[in-house]
């Protein structure tokens, strides 16, 4: 389902950016190979969301207590959930190699990182504006189809080394890049003081969560897989109206890997 939805978003952003995926099946993505990724990963936020990762806005906020995050200075007074009274908002983060945990970043901070590695001048601008743009985008049209998008994680990199336009590295928009919330009770769930209902990975956590709890470890079981494919299954169908292509067989695979590499 990730793959499919994630072709049904960059067949609608390509005017707003290009991306490196050459074919897309239910199972199978084809891609190009970028000679230059921009170690940065953005997320553009729109609300304070419940998260326990050690980069989120919510950790730093209410667990650490720090009221300025990403070099950015929050209100003091604000609650779960809650939308971001500044609008939304990108946070960066370095993008560790060999399982290092990535590290927040102030804009400036981002800029000398590109700088040093002798990305080309306006590289940040133009990601920021190309997510943003995306973000925006998004939003709209996933709360046409019933949802709320509440942040979203993009990645870009360079085709080559000559190069001078960002190409999206990654999925677009999918139930794991993004959290995503059922529209129809958001603003209840979140004014009676309960967490919004999640449709994204934010789910596998919440489940895992209550494993753990109960002293069962955090092993993901069948239940939880099922659960998690129904979801993004569901996801699929409210955007496209359809009901989520068959697999192809591991023959078709090959055949189309064959097939591709024939014709590039």
């Amino acid at each position: 389902a990730r793959a499919e939805i994630s072709k049904y978003w960059k067949s609608r952003t390509r005017r707003i950016a290009s991306d490196l995926i050459a074919s897309i099946g239910t199972n199978i993505i084809i891609a190009k190979q970028l000679k230059k990724m921009i170690p940065l990963e953005i997320v553009w936020r729109s609300h304070m969301e419940r998260s326990s990762t050690s980069t989120s806005l919510f950790y730093n906020y209410f667990v650490l207590d720090r009221k300025e995050i990403y070099g950015i200075k929050f209100p003091a007074d604000l609650v779960p959930f809650q939308e971001l009274p500044m609008g939304p908002i990108p946070t960066l983060t370095t993008k560790e190699k060999d399982g290092g945990h990535d590290r927040e970043l102030t804009l400036d901070e981002a800029r000398d990182i590109l700088r040093e590695e002798k990305f080309p001048e306006d590289t940040l601008d133009k990601i920021l504006f190309i997510s943003s743009e995306m973000f925006d985008f998004g939003r709209i049209a996933y709360r046409i189809k019933g949802y709320e998008m509440t942040s979203s994680k993009s990645e870009f990199g360079y085709e080559d080394e000559e190069s001078r336009d960002p190409v999206l590295a990654d999925e677009v928009h999918t139930p794991d890049s993004s959290r995503l919330y059922v529209k129809r009770t958001f603003s209840r769930r979140i004014a009676e003081g309960l967490d919004p209902e999640s449709a994204s990975k934010e789910l596998l956590r919440e489940e895992l969560y209550i494993q753990e709890s109960e002293g069962k470890g955090s092993i993901i079981t069948p239940e939880i897989s099922d659960k998690m494919s129904k979801a993004y299954m569901k996801v699929y169908k409210d955007l496209d109206g359809k009901d989520l292509p068959e697999e192809l067989s591991e023959e078709e695979c090959i055949e189309r890997l064959e097939d591709f590499f024939a014709r590039n």
